[in-house]
């Protein structure tokens, strides 16, 4: 999906994580064009998600402790596409 701005994002995300059990918690920060989410799976395993609605770029990776595990990103070049396991 493309999203046209970060408050439809931002809508996204919390009606999806209200239909499942498996989340902990979720802080989001909206700065102008710009939304930061972290979606808390547990203590130390959580996703990210990036867009920026000027750019169209959104991103969405595992973080595990302090290590990425897993990516998939879309821009505008490259539409979407997934970090291989290696290098997420």
């Amino acid at each position: 999906m493309v999203y046209r701005n970060v408050e439809e994002l931002a809508t996204e995300i919390y009606e999806s994580i209200a239909k499942v059990t498996f989340v902990k918690g979720v802080s989001l920060n909206v700065e102008g064009p710009i939304l930061k989410a972290r979606i808390l799976i547990e203590k130390e395993l959580f996703i990210s998600v990036f867009f920026n609605s000027e750019t169209g770029t959104v991103s969405y990776t595992l973080v595990k402790g302090k290590r990425r595990v897993f990516g998939v990103d879309r821009d505008s070049v490259r539409e979407w596409h997934r970090h291989e396991l290696e290098r997420p």
